[in-house]
């Protein structure tokens, strides 16, 4: 069976001085043959190492391998899948609908000085798909370390645009005109009453 290996960027918090690979065990040749994005279900094996000392995972006791790096590395894998594999655009960035991980060997996820050798079993389909194109990619996945296997989930990712670009608008035109414009004009452009020349009598009400 042929396979493809691929390094995704950031696939995962990388260990120091390791490299993650994701490795592309497709079902069928029609991929490559007809250089179109995948339609089912797909399968892929991740291979990395834990990392040690990462600024932001890891920052706790150091007891056990923090689980938020395994889920960001669930979600750089999903995009990366989805964007090379699946046909969704570059610009379109994923985050999560729905994750679950279920540990199953509390043993194997306890930290040691040395990395720990990370083996993922991922099966990816996209979902939403409408006129050909998905809007997001389910996974489902098997995780060992050191080979033993402690970990399984499943994730839905979803891909959201770009934000639109920030345009100027003008500032609300106020409901209460300012003093000022009450005497140049109100608020909408109406003129104000003519100014009264000197020596001139205002005409009474005629109320009798």
């Amino acid at each position: 069976m042929s396979c493809v290996a691929a390094a995704p960027p950031r696939a995962g918090p990388p260990g120091e001085g390791a490299t993650s690979h994701l490795i592309h065990r497709p079902r069928s040749s029609e991929h490559y043959l007809l250089d179109a994005p995948c339609t089912g279900e797909e399968h892929f094996v991740l291979v990395s190492r834990t990392p040690l000392g990462h600024p932001l995972f890891n920052d706790g006791p150091g007891h056990f391998h923090d689980i938020q790096g395994t889920a960001e590395m669930a979600r750089q894998v999903g995009e990366f899948i989805g964007h090379q594999f699946f046909g969704l655009p570059a610009e379109q960035h994923a985050v999560f609908a729905r994750l679950h991980l279920r540990i199953t060997h509390l043993a194997a996820w306890r930290a040691r000085p040395e990395q720990a050798d990370l083996t993922v079993r991922v099966r990816a389909r996209p979902t939403e798909v409408v006129r050909g194109v998905p809007r997001g990619v389910e996974l489902r996945s098997e995780l060992s370390l050191n080979d033993v296997e402690c970990a399984s989930g499943t994730a839905s990712l979803a891909f959201l645009p770009p934000d639109p670009p920030l345009r100027y608008a003008p500032p609300p035109r106020p409901a209460v005109p300012s003093p000022e414009e009450r005497e140049d004009g109100d608020a909408y452009g109406a003129p104000s009453a003519p100014p009264r020349r000197r020596g001139s009598v205002a005409a009474r009400p005629t109320w009798w």
